[in-house]
């Protein structure tokens, strides 16, 4: 599995939280004096113990490669084992096939090891000379993969990342492994095994022709590592110590010396060990240079979560804060409208009793002025004229209480007070109207649920008689399961509903009101394809029945006449003194 994505490894030389992976990262100047020094310190080693390298010294055959006694031997798979694991984590993250063909190089000696020491290439190898073969062949091939690293490493400018793939992966592990079996079958079968040195020759047995040609290929790789990467990276430092330590180590325990357990010898595997472990305590090092980055990155994430947990915990306390002012406030102008349609209906009220009674009063005197005898004939026009402004008056008082607050809404409830709008409303802008009910016969519902939906059908017949040059209006009032629908809909000029004036607040009032009671408003309109306005109000808002408690409605049938009035309000006709000052 990837520890970064795609986007993420292109960005992960640059990222400041997290170090650069070793594959990718450039050299500073404290890694180059580290580099340098550790160098320094092989060399100085090195020609330190070189007068000495001939010293004879007991047998340490845990010490010897390709031994019966192994320790020298788990070293090296351990260690290349781990830095094999380490740089094939390193080309499944960053996708350069230089570190992949530098892991197979480190896989390469413990392969050979373990075959070896399990005895998988058969008894063959127990013969000195035959592990002699391997350790030269160990030492001559292992450059190569140097060599291989630094001809695919990026040039100076970089190159374009590309996925890690894992069919490459299994090719360089299919041609580790038959290049490790190939040299293991041609040990054992003798095809390399060349003629047996005498006692005294360089230890395992191997030629120093061969030994030379093996420094020669480190030389090389080390020049081609040098010249291809000019040794900009991080990993190319150190493993150019690595080649060194390994050059050190095939000078003291092989070419210099004039048989095995000599100084020199034990000398060498120190180098040995040394070059396979500089670049594992690299990788190792930066592991837990990442692994400091994450704890860190852990905890600051860790204090932004809790951070972003208390932020959150505040915008919901503030959300509730504001949800519950809302509500408030939408309870507020609840009550405010119910008190304005109160006010209203008071106010109609003492317009058709207080006022009625007057023009009855008005009435009953003109009564009296005929009764009381011949008139002159010059009193007759102006009489009629006062009577006809007396019916005037009387049906403007009645249309006006009527505005105010209807009867019918009152009376009869919302079915009948709708149909007696649209008519009336019909009738007064001669466009032809069709109102139609389904299930609202003889319902009930709460009261400001019946004046929202009277308010709202109102407003939108005076909008259409504004603004919409209709022909025909439709009305439709329904009950869908429990609730109310109102759909008003016109074949007029339509509009843009996003683009209405903001003075315009015949809408706005329209919505107010429908939210005032739970409801929703929905407008759908088109230039030239007329508009719908659709109210809906759920069933717990609906089914409410009004209380009858309320104080008692106007009751009265429309007036057209101040005889009417007369007729009506015989049985609470004004005192004496109040016609007289009427």
């Amino acid at each position: 599995m990837h520890f970064l994505s795609p986007a993420a490894r292109a960005e992960s030389t640059s990222d400041p939280v997290w170090p650069a992976f070793m594959g990718s990262a450039a050299a500073t100047c404290r890694d180059r004096r580290l580099a340098w020094t550790a160098a320094g310190a092989l060399l100085v080693a090195f020609s330190l113990s070189l007068p000495f390298a001939n010293q004879p010294l007991p047998a340490y055959p845990a010490f010897t490669p390709f031994a019966s006694t192994p320790v020298l031997d788990t070293a090296l798979i351990v260690l290349g084992s781990l830095t094999a694991i380490l740089l094939r984590a390193r080309y499944r993250q960053l996708g350069e096939a230089s570190l992949l063909a530098l892991a197979c190089g480190y896989l390469f000696l413990p392969i050979l090891v373990l075959a070896h020491d399990s005895g998988l290439a058969g008894s063959g190898l127990a013969d000195s000379a035959a592990t002699g073969w391997l350790w030269v062949a160990w030492y001559g091939l292992s450059p190569a993969f140097v060599a291989a690293y630094a001809l695919l490493a990026p040039g100076e400018r970089g190159s374009r990342r590309r996925e890690p793939s894992a069919l490459a992966e299994r090719i360089a592990l299919v041609a580790t492994l038959g290049l490790a079996a190939a040299l293991l079958l041609l040990a054992r079968e003798g095809g390399l095994v060349a003629p047996r040195a005498p006692a005294r020759a360089a230890p395992l047995l191997a030629s120093h022709a061969l030994l030379a040609l093996a420094a020669v290929t480190h030389l090389l790789a080390l020049g081609t590592l040098v010249e291809r990467t000019r040794l900009r990276r991080r990993l190319d430092l150190w493993v150019a110590v690595a080649l060194l330590a390994g050059l050190l180590e095939l000078a003291l325990s092989a070419v210099l010396i004039l048989d095995r357990h000599r100084l020199g010898f034990y000398l060498g595997r120190a180098y040995g060990l040394i070059g396979a472990s500089v670049v594992l305590a690299v990788l190792s090092r930066e592991a837990l240079e990442r692994h400091r980055a994450a704890v860190g990155c852990a905890l600051r994430l860790s204090g932004a979560d809790a951070a972003l947990r208390r932020a959150n915990d505040a915008l919901e306390a503030r959300a509730a804060a504001l949800e519950a002012e809302m509500r408030e406030r939408s309870a507020l102008a609840l009550e405010l409208g119910t008190a304005h349609e109160d006010e209203r209906k008071r106010f109609a009220r003492e317009l058709h009793d207080s006022i009625g009674q007057l023009i009855a009063g008005l009435s009953f005197s003109f009564k009296a002025i005929e009764a009381a005898g011949e008139l002159p004939a010059r009193a007759h026009a102006p009489l009629a004229e006062a009577r006809r402004l007396a019916d005037a008056l009387a049906r403007e008082v009645h249309a006006l209480a009527v505005r105010l607050r209807p009867t019918a809404l009152d009376d009869m409830g919302l079915d009948a007070a709708l149909d007696q709008l649209v008519a009336e409303w019909s009738a007064r802008t001669n466009i032809a109207t069709d109102y139609q009910t389904v299930g609202l016969a003889s319902s009930r519902f709460a009261t400001e649920v019946e004046t929202c939906v009277y308010r709202v059908v109102q407003e939108a017949l005076t909008n259409i008689a504004k603004h919409a040059r209709a022909t025909r209006v439709g009305v439709v009032v329904t009950r869908p399961l429990g609730g109310l629908s109102v759909v008003i809909e016109d074949d007029g000029a339509g509009f843009e509903p996003a683009q209405v004036p903001s003075g315009r607040l015949g809408l706005l009032g329209m919505r107010e009101r429908a939210g005032l009671v739970g409801g929703t408003l929905g407008v759908e309109s088109r230039p030239g394809a007329g508009t719908t306005l659709t109210l809906r109000i759920p069933a717990h808002a609906a089914l409410d029945a009004p209380d009858s408690s309320e104080d008692m409605p106007l009751s009265s049938p429309p007036i057209t006449s101040a005889g009417e009035i007369a007729s009506a309000s015989e049985d609470a006709s004004p005192a004496p003194g109040e016609n007289a000052r009427l």
